[in-house]
């Protein structure tokens, strides 16, 4: 049995099968003994793909400064974005404690909201890249092994 829906973004039609649904049924969190289902999807494949890759920035690159250093650098994140970005080597290197963002979980509240205050305290490295394996290459953004 294959059910059709429409997608609550494009408002394009698009199927949940039988298949969808066991899979929604195999992967349900059991807690204290209780089931709690993973209910379908109301969006179709593409729109679930965008929501998921929205947060990540390949192609812009912005001048912005180190918040740890004032540096002038090239990130991934605007000038005007909340997170914290380190320098590269910044990051990478032993000039500061990551385990002082260490937290613990409090259970009277939601966990998204946690993470998300957690994520706007933690610095993230201004580029994606494999830091010590690129060579020249300060502008290159999500790389690994490349030389000028």
């Amino acid at each position: 049995m294959t059910e059709t829906k429409s997608c609550k973004n494009c408002r394009q039609p698009f199927e949940i099968t039988e298949s969808d649904l066991a899979f929604f049924e195999k992967i349900s969190p059991l807690f204290n003994g209780q089931k709690f289902l993973v209910s379908p999807p109301t969006l179709c494949p593409p729109c679930r793909q965008l929501r998921r890759l929205m947060p990540i920035n390949q192609i812009n690159l912005y001048k912005r400064t180190c918040d740890a250093t004032g540096k002038s650098l090239i990130s991934s994140f605007h000038p005007s974005s909340p997170y914290k970005v380190y320098d590269q080597s910044y990051w990478w290197g032993d000039e500061w404690d990551a385990t002082t963002y260490g937290r613990d979980f409090d259970f009277n509240r939601s966990f998204f909201e946690q993470f998300r205050k957690l994520s706007l305290e933690v610095p993230l490295p201004n580029l994606m890249t494999v830091y010590l394996r690129n060579e020249n290459s300060d502008y290159a953004n999500y790389s690994a092994s490349i030389k000028d």
